[in-house]
């Protein structure tokens, strides 16, 4: 989670110095992502974390 917010951070700067300019700032979150994460948690919470993953 504070990975992600500090990822946030260069989009608020480079608003902040291109304000008027045509250039974009797309952040791209993509949420959940696979890993070997839902083998590692006690039950019930590797099934929870497994049925939250994708497949």
């Amino acid at each position: 989670m504070q990975g992600a917010r500090a990822n946030d951070l260069p989009a608020v700067s480079f608003t902040e110095r291109h304000a008027g300019g045509r250039t974009r700032y797309v952040l791209y979150d993509p949420g959940f992502v696979a890993t070997g994460m839902t083998r590692s948690p006690r039950q019930p919470l590797r099934a929870l974390v497994g049925e939250a993953a994708p497949r």
